[in-house]
């Protein structure tokens, strides 16, 4: 680099055949104290000895280690999510993420290869990481048709089984309490379900043990209350009135 200490180079493209020239100058020269040269010495000794590169380049990696597996049995890494096998759920794992892929290691033994998550929030879930149950409800079961089947019901009972999908960080332990809400329009009707839902609204509790609460025959609204009946020891309005027509003509007087 002394060389270049008071040269000006304009584009990588100077530089690099400046560096280049310099390179091979300097590999060219002969030592102070050998009769050969540092590129004579790597033709003869060194070059026979270098294996090739490896056939794929190498691959930056971040490691995670004592990731915890969360009930959900995902773990989190900077806005992602990413599954293993449910039976772990509660252990300490070991998670490798390159720009394009996440491994998930237990032991020292790989449980879960998943894409990596570009979108913040995003869940990256194998079936064969699923309980049974969750598998056995998953199956040709989508968010998208809960809330079609809640929409089948009515308007104000789509919002409902929307909001259970919603909250839950992911949706499969939803789907029993939607299959609940839609079921509550077969013992009753839908019409009597889209009331419930529609108090629901108002009283800001849409669980599925409040919705049959309201779907029952005594939880109808209140009619409204008639006034009181009259009685001689009641003062009504034209009382009033009349004392202060009197009290008026009094001040005249």
């Amino acid at each position: 680099m002394a060389p270049l200490r008071d040269e000006r180079l304009v584009g990588w493209a100077a530089a690099r055949a400046r560096v280049h020239a310099l390179r091979d100058a300097f590999n060219d020269r002969p030592f102070q104290k050998l009769p050969t040269t540092r590129r004579a010495l790597f033709l003869a000794d060194e070059r026979a000895t270098l294996h090739p590169l490896p056939a794929d380049p190498y691959v930056l990696d971040e490691w995670r280690v004592d990731a915890l597996v969360a009930p959900h049995y995902h773990i989190a890494w900077e806005g992602g999510y990413y599954s293993v096998p449910y039976a772990l759920v509660g252990a300490r794992v070991t998670a490798r993420r390159t720009a394009t892929l996440v491994e998930i290691y237990h032991d020292g033994q790989l449980v879960a290869t998943h894409a990596r998550v570009t979108t913040p929030g995003t869940y990256r879930t194998a079936d064969a990481h699923l309980p049974p149950a969750h598998a056995a409800v998953r199956q040709g079961v989508t968010p998208t048709a809960w809330r079609e089947r809640a929409a089948a019901i009515g308007p104000t009972t789509r919002p409902r089984v929307a909001a259970l999908l919603e909250r839950a960080v992911i949706p499969e332990p939803q789907y029993p309490r939607c299959r609940g809400i839609r079921h509550l329009a077969e013992p009753f009707s839908p019409a009597v379900l889209e009331r419930a839902a529609a108090r629901a609204l108002e009283t800001g509790v849409d669980t599925v043990r409040a919705l049959t609460a309201f779907c029952q025959p005594d939880q109808t609204p209140d009619p409204p209350r008639a006034g009181a009946p009259p009685h001689d020891n009641l003062r009504g309005p034209q009382y009033f009135q009349q004392e202060e027509i009197s009290h008026e003509s009094s001040r005249r007087d």
